[in-house]
């Protein structure tokens, strides 16, 4: 809760642009997609035959080949960073107001974005350095004390990213507007 406080706390007062806590969380976006690749390889419930079917039809998965741990992290990869680096190119490039109000060329509405004074580019670093602290106890914490890896199989937690971050980033868009 607090590494999320803190961001909000700062950006209400601080007249933060909403473009650079919208930077922030897509930044969080990538250690979210760190810490789940390292539980997919942690992972030790077996698959379902749903969940193996489900991995089978994945975008980017090999076609014809028994899923496996390895095969699901390695497919897991692929498609997150493909899927940050494209949402982030719109987010930035077509959907931020503070870049479409600039106009310009799209590189230059995407580094509208970035933080440019120092207070907030510190902010956007203790901020993110926060963030991945936060994730790091939960995965300690949780997913490895608590034995929730005993528990999930590596195709579930390979979906269980797409809710989270499609809630936080469709209520964080829609808040900025």
């Amino acid at each position: 809760m607090a590494a999320n406080g803190v961001p909000a706390w700062f950006a209400a007062t601080s007249g933060m642009k909403p473009a650079s806590l919208i930077f922030l969380y897509w930044l969080e976006t990538w250690i979210i997609a760190f810490y789940t690749a390292k539980k997919i390889m942690k992972a030790k419930s077996p698959m379902t035959e749903a969940e193996k079917n489900w991995m089978r039809i994945q975008f980017l998965a090999p076609r014809g080949v028994e899923p496996t741990r390895e095969s699901i992290h390695e497919v897991f990869i692929k498609q997150a960073v493909l899927i940050i680096i494209v949402y982030g190119a719109i987010l930035f490039g077509f959907v931020v107001p503070e870049a479409l109000e600039q106009g310009g060329s799209y590189w230059s509405r995407v580094w509208t974005t970035v933080p440019q004074s120092g207070a907030t580019l510190l902010w956007l670093l203790t901020s993110a350095s926060g963030l991945a602290i936060s994730h790091g106890i939960s995965y300690y914490s949780n997913f490895l004390a608590k034995g929730e890896y005993l528990s999930t199989s590596p195709a579930r937690q390979s979906l269980m990213l797409g809710d989270r971050l499609i809630a936080m980033h469709v209520f964080l868009v829609l808040g900025s507007v």
